[in-house]
């Protein structure tokens, strides 16, 4: 009698599981299967999905920009001399990028061009920080089945996630969904349209008071450790004669005062063993709201501007 009820328990257990595992891999919520963008709720897991990407379609691109969320407003398609690839993704530091580019060469991506994109977030962020994540974990610490398995299909299936994707589907709304994750690696939004939005807002976007409080994300001081990530990506570059541009992201102003100390450091010790484009000053950008959608990212104008500036274009 006791061994039927234990086998029962046990059947009933895995069933449970059995469902657990499919709910969330129907689910994926962090778009690690997924084939579509287009019902995505919140910003997937976009390291690992990218990597994943590049890496299964190594001839595609022959370039990439890498950095945190600020680059998703740079239009990697208007780049010349490349076919390169916005590896934008969410707190985005060096240590990520070295671990991409050697995935990449490893995997037989040939490459001709890299730019990586620095900011405060670069010398603050802790990147081990992420490996407990499931949005932020990288390719490299999931590339085995038990991994993802473990991460994604083993979790909680009423994780905030998971609630508000379901909670999504049923109002049809999809705040996430304009991601070109296998075209150019940021979003949807044209150049056309984020200018109309932005100057049918006028006066009410420029003096809106969001733009007095810096958006922070000291997680800890990190320069020392950081420019020997970058000085290990240049080493890189060079082995594989790969076009390295560095340089700093505008920061607005508010953000830049409170973080000066950090960026002024952190460009110094760059300037030791490599150039840079520094637009990371306060200049007409930085000090100016119609730029930027918060504290924090700023619009494709500047994109285009940070484009212009390196290549010697007009956009």
């Amino acid at each position: 009698m006791e061994k039927r009820y234990f086998y029962k328990n046990i059947s009933i257990l895995i069933l449970i599981m059995c469902a657990i595992f499919t709910f969330n891999y129907i689910l994926d919520p962090y778009g690690i299967w997924k084939k579509s963008f287009d019902k995505q709720v919140l910003e997937p897991n976009k390291n690992y999905r990218k990597t994943k990407y590049i890496v299964e379609n190594p001839k595609k691109y022959d370039s990439f920009l890498f950095g945190s969320s600020k680059i998703g407003s740079i239009e990697t398609e208007l780049i010349p001399n490349g076919t390169y690839y916005n590896m934008t993704y969410s707190k985005g530091v060096p240590r990520e990028w070295l671990q991409n580019i050697n995935t990449f060469i490893e995997n037989g991506v040939e490459i001709k061009n890299v730019i990586i994109a620095l900011d405060d977030f670069s010398f603050t962020v802790n990147p081990d920080n992420k490996l407990k994540q499931p949005m932020g974990m990288p390719y490299e610490s999931l590339k085995s089945p038990f991994s993802l398995f473990k991460v994604y299909l083993l979790r909680n299936p009423f994780d905030l996630y998971n609630r508000e994707t379901v909670k999504a589907a049923f109002h049809n709304y999809y705040p996430s969904s304009d991601l070109d994750m296998f075209g150019t690696g940021r979003t949807k939004t044209t150049f056309e349209e984020d200018e109309s939005k932005f100057k049918a807002l006028g006066d009410k976007h420029i003096n809106d008071p969001k733009f007095n409080k810096p958006l922070l994300f000291f997680e800890e001081d990190r320069v020392d450790e950081t420019l020997e990530e970058i000085k290990e990506i240049k080493s890189v570059c060079e082995k594989n004669n790969i076009k390295l541009y560095i340089i700093f992201n505008p920061i607005h102003k508010t953000t830049y005062l409170a973080d000066e100390d950090i960026i002024n450091r952190a460009k110094d010790g760059v300037s030791k063993f490599t150039d840079f484009y520094d637009f990371a000053t306060l200049n007409e950008v930085t000090e100016n709201n119609y730029y930027w959608a918060e504290t924090l990212h700023y619009r494709m104008v500047v994109g285009r501007k940070i484009i212009n500036t390196i290549f010697d274009t007009d956009y």
